[in-house]
């Protein structure tokens, strides 16, 4: 199901935070090692990645938004709400093909990547080289090396069979030029460098529409560039010839562009802070111990639940109802109708309990409830004066008695009846009534369900209050439930505004009445 235009908003701002914390951590780390920001970045981008999850797992925004803008003291007005016809109606499908599109584009560099493989020529001079330098960077995995004649730059790829490839033109670099090649090329293998860029790309893509997102990715990949010339460096190579190495590295390379998935050695976007961060003697070159890992996967991690409770206060002034619905034996009722009302008659929400019985109410306010369960063949259970605390939780167990059977049995006898007392007062008339003529609905229309909804998968209960007037028609037409989408609302007031009824008649006169009208929002399994 596509996300809505309030879930994207929520997460947007969520990144934010994130991001904007991760930029303020790498101003803070300017002096330290380009491993340990590289670090900061991989553990934002988790970060990002779990946000959605959590937001599932969160009520539903339009519940939080409706909540929100009807005070607890009022009845809803979800009958004045219009359907929006703007560009929030097309917020979701945009952001599926921007998300797709993003994709795309990473597979697509996966599959060049796999052609690179297969069409790979020998690169004897490197295969001779690799194992001295694997093992001097304590590498245990297998890595393989081949040059191929579409790659114009040293770039690798691959978790758990990685692939270092060279251009063909590799054949004629000096043994200076192949050793720091390879020994940049390992260090993004012993890194998993090609593991992070996947996942960078994948929140890339999910928060495509956020411009720190891109800063984050681009940043990201200058700091990973960076860490692998600090081991070049640390491993004795000179900076200025290593500077060098570089800048002819990627004048021949820019003739031809870098596959989307790959992590290639020397692209011209990020090279002058790489030589400068390269020739600069005080800059730190460290990679970070286990210690500083592991405090940079808790910050991440505490910077994710830090959102959650955000989302949580910001909900405190409200409470949560749930429970199962039980019958006598213990075994749950399915599909009971569930209906809470405040004993003040100005909120009412209805819902049904779920395979496993279970029923939930969220984003209620604080007050007293009477908890109603229906059900056909048992009797109305009515559970009055339920507590509901600001930010409280409590669960109902509610038990469904079998309904009682009830027979009238008339005894007729044989006799006289006596006369009535014969009474002294005077005689008066005495107006009999007690004769009622229930109303009768003439004409239905029948509510739409939007396609909108039904495509999202979004069901309901919408219950309606009106008053049927001496003329049949539907006077004062209202909402009593806001735990609803606000579309099947008003697509269901839409409907029963139409509706015209035989007025209900006492004693041959045609009065007024209060009739509660219930239209549920069902989808077929």
């Amino acid at each position: 199901m596509l996300p809505s235009l309030a879930v994207l908003g929520s997460l947007a701002w969520k990144a934010s935070v994130i991001l904007v914390l991760a930029h303020a951590l790498t101003v803070f780390l300017r002096r330290r090692s380009a491993s340990e920001r590289h670090l900061l970045w991989t553990a934002a981008t988790v970060a990002l990645l779990m946000l959605p999850a959590l937001e599932r797992s969160a009520p539903p925004v339009v519940v939080l938004q409706t909540s929100i803008a009807q005070p607890a003291t009022q009845a809803p007005a979800v009958q004045t709400i219009e359907p929006s016809r703007g560009w929030s109606d097309y917020a979701a499908p945009l952001w599926a093909a921007g998300f797709l599109a993003m994709i795309t584009w990473q597979m697509a560099g996966l599959f060049l990547l796999a052609s690179y493989r297969r069409n790979r020529l020998p690169a004897a001079p490197a295969e001779a080289l690799l194992p001295q330098l694997a093992n001097t960077l304590g590498l245990r995995s297998k890595v393989r090396v081949c040059t191929n004649s579409r790659v114009a730059l040293p770039m690798t790829w691959g978790v758990f069979r990685p692939v270092i490839l060279l251009p063909q033109s590799a054949s004629e670099w000096t043994t200076d030029r192949m050793r720091v090649v390879l020994i940049h090329e390992l260090a993004h293998v012993r890194r998993f460098d090609f593991l992070t860029q996947l996942l960078a790309g994948v929140a890339r893509a999910a928060y495509w529409f956020h411009p720190l997102a891109w800063t984050a990715v681009s940043a990201m990949r200058r700091e990973r560039e960076k860490a692998c010339d600090d081991t070049v460096l640390t491993l004795g190579e000179e900076p200025a010839g290593y500077a060098r190495h570089l800048l002819e590295i990627a004048a021949t390379g820019a003739i031809r562009p870098v596959p989307a998935a790959a992590v290639p050695m020397a692209q011209a976007s990020h090279l002058e802070t790489r030589i400068r961060a390269a020739l600069n003697p005080a800059v730190s070159r460290q990679n970070p111990r286990r210690a500083r890992k592991a405090a940079f996967a808790f910050l991440s991690a505490l910077a994710v639940a830090a959102l959650v409770v955000v989302r949580i206060q910001a909900q405190a002034n409200y409470g949560r109802l749930y429970g199962s619905v039980l019958d006598a034996s213990g075994a749950a009722v399915p599909k009971a109708v569930v209906t809470v009302a405040l004993s003040s008659g100005e909120r009412k929400e209805i819902t049904r309990s779920g395979e496993d019985g279970t029923f939930a109410f969220v984003m209620l306010p604080a007050g007293t409830y009477t908890v109603e369960v229906r059900k056909p063949g048992f009797a109305l259970l009515s559970r009055k004066d339920v507590q509901l605390k600001t930010g409280e939780a409590p669960q109902l167990d509610l038990t469904l008695e079998i309904g009682r059977i009830q027979e009238t049995v008339e005894v007729v006898g044989k006799g006289t009846t006596p006369p009535p007392p014969v009474s002294s007062a005077p005689p008066r008339r005495i107006r009999v009534g007690g004769n009622v003529q229930a109303t009768k609905l003439l004409y239905m229309a029948k509510p739409a369900y939007p396609e909108a909804l039904q495509q999202q998968g979004i069901e309901g209960t919408v219950l309606l209050e009106g008053v049927i007037s001496v003329d049949g028609s539907l006077l004062s037409l209202r909402s009593l439930n806001s735990l609803v989408h606000p579309e099947l609302t008003k697509a269901a007031m839409d409907a029963v505004k139409q509706w015209r009824y035989q007025p209900t008649l006492l004693n041959g006169k045609p009065v007024e009445v209060v009739t509660t009208i219930t239209v549920n929002y069902r989808l077929e399994k």
